[in-house]
């Protein structure tokens, strides 16, 4: 199994998130009560797949023994 390319597909996966939690930022400077709310709910999801998408590219990135260019 290669999972220095498999760890590149999670990296990329989590970065493709990244503009996607910016478009709903920008959303949530102009809301208000309990739109604020489940815009904050949203991008706290967003983050959470965000970060387990790059700690799993991380684990398989050390399991494959060289770093990748794109890990954090």
């Amino acid at each position: 199994m290669d999972y220095m390319n498999w760890a590149e597909e999670y990296y990329r996966d989590a970065n493709s998130l990244l503009p996607v939690i910016e478009k709903y930022k920008a959303k949530l400077k102009d809301s208000r009560g309990n739109n604020y709310e489940q815009l904050n709910s949203v991008i706290m999801n967003y983050r959470i797949i965000y970060y387990d998408l790059m700690r799993t590219g991380k684990t398989l990135e050390e399991r494959g023994g060289v770093k990748c260019a794109t890990s954090w």
